[in-house]
């Protein structure tokens, strides 16, 4: 079932407007879940170029294109990770779901590069002409704009995403907050977890769901 601006299930608000007003809360809860922050920017010479940064609550105001967002969930001791990617219309619908694992990833931050890649194959499988791919990697989104050759740790998963751009007529990148991609978290994290990945159209998992509950009451307490 699409989900609306105005949908609420299982006590979640799922507007985009709900989404900005949970913010300060869920940034505490996935920081010292994920550990996000320091990992992902060291040994990486960052280059000065303009990222587009979503800062207004309602995101789709800025778009005129299918947006879809990718997180990731990764383990270090197995060195395995799921991509989580939610597809989202002009007006914030959940147009599909989708999650994949991972084997041999060497870093969280390479995680988040096959991430981004898995975002654009989505975008070609489902036909789409106009795209944006929304990350809350600020590394990868800046990596993924640039023109220039990456030779970083990852530049080989960053040229495959650049290698992609020939099947749009318009491609883009852009970063937003971790607070404003938690349903792409969500997915990222239940697909590792269950050691599955997953495609649905039009929804979000089920045990996605169930795990949003929870952590909405364990916030709450």
């Amino acid at each position: 079932m699409a989900l609306g601006v105005e949908v609420t299930e299982m006590g979640w608000d799922l507007s985009l407007r709900a989404q900005s007003r949970r913010a300060l809360t869920m940034t505490s809860v996935w920081l010292r879940e994920e550990g996000e922050g320091e990992w992902e920017l060291k040994g990486v010479e960052e280059k000065e170029l303009i990222l587009e940064e979503s800062r207004r609550p309602e995101y789709h105001d800025q778009r005129t294109s299918v947006a879809i967002y990718f997180d990731v969930a990764f383990d270090q001791q197995s060195f395995r990770s799921a991509s989580g990617l939610v597809v989202r219309d002009v007006v914030g619908n959940i147009l599909a779901s989708k999650s994949v694992l991972h084997s041999d990833v060497e870093s969280p931050f390479a995680a988040e590069a096959h991430a981004g890649f898995q975002a654009t194959k989505l975008g070609i499988d489902m036909g789409l002409q106009v795209l944006e791919i929304v990350g809350d990697s600020r590394s990868v989104i800046i990596k993924c704009q640039s023109t220039e050759q990456d030779r970083s740790m990852i530049g080989a998963i960053i040229r495959d995403i650049q290698s992609t751009k020939n099947h749009f007529q318009d491609l883009r990148f852009r970063f937003i907050p971790k607070t404003g991609n938690y349903f792409a978290h969500f997915i990222a994290k239940e697909a590792l977890k269950r050691g599955e990945g997953q495609y649905l159209e039009g929804d979000i998992p089920s045990s996605v769901r169930i795990a949003m509950e929870k952590e909405r009451l364990s916030i709450a307490k």
